[in-house]
C-alpha cells in the first residue's frame, strides 16, 4: 500500500485521475436506478419515428425512380415529363399543355411537340387561355 501511495504521489494529475476506480464504478447509478425503466409509450414513440423516417426514405426513392430519366421505359407521359424540361417549360405551362393533351384526347402526349395544329384555339374548353397557348406555340415551334 505505501508503495502504490508513492506512486500516485509521483504521478501527474490526469493519471491519478484514472486510478481512482471508485468514481468509474459509481459512473452508471443514475442510469440504473428506479426510475430508469422504459415506457411502452417511449417505444411507441420511437417506432412512429422510425417509421417516419423509413416512409420517407421510401417516398423519396420512389419519386426518383419516378423522375429518372436515364433509364428507359415505355411511358409516354415520362417522355412528355421529358420534353418539357429538355424545352425548359415552367410548371404553369406544363400545366397547360396537361390540359391540352387531354381537351385533345391524345393518347401520346408527346404528339403536342411535333405537331403545332393541336394548338389552334377551335373547339376548346374556355379554361385554355388562348394568349398564353399562342406564346407556347411560338416558344415551341
Amino acid at each position: 500500500m505505501i508503495f502504490a501511495n508513492a506512486i500516485l504521489e509521483s504521478c501527474p494529475a490526469p493519471f491519478c485521475l484514472l486510478a481512482q476506480l471508485s468514481r468509474w464504478q459509481r459512473m452508471g447509478d443514475g442510469l440504473r436506478g428506479p426510475g430508469t425503466r422504459i415506457e411502452l409509450s417511449e417505444v411507441l414513440y420511437f417506432c412512429l419515428g422510425l417509421a417516419l423516417f423509413g416512409l420517407i426514405v421510401w417516398l423519396l426513392l420512389r419519386w426518383r425512380r419516378w423522375n429518372d430519366m436515364s433509364q428507359r421505359c415505355d411511358d409516354p407521359w415520362k417522355l412528355f415529363r421529358e420534353l418539357c424540361q429538355h424545352h425548359g417549360l415552367n410548371r404553369a405551362d406544363r400545366r397547360l399543355l396537361q390540359k391540352l393533351v387531354t381537351a385533345r384526347q391524345l393518347q401520346q402526349p408527346a404528339k403536342l411537340f411535333v405537331s403545332p395544329s393541336a394548338f389552334n384555339p377551335i373547339d376548346l374548353p374556355a379554361d385554355l387561355n388562348e394568349q398564353k397557348l399562342r406564346n407556347l406555340r411560338a416558344r415551341l415551334f
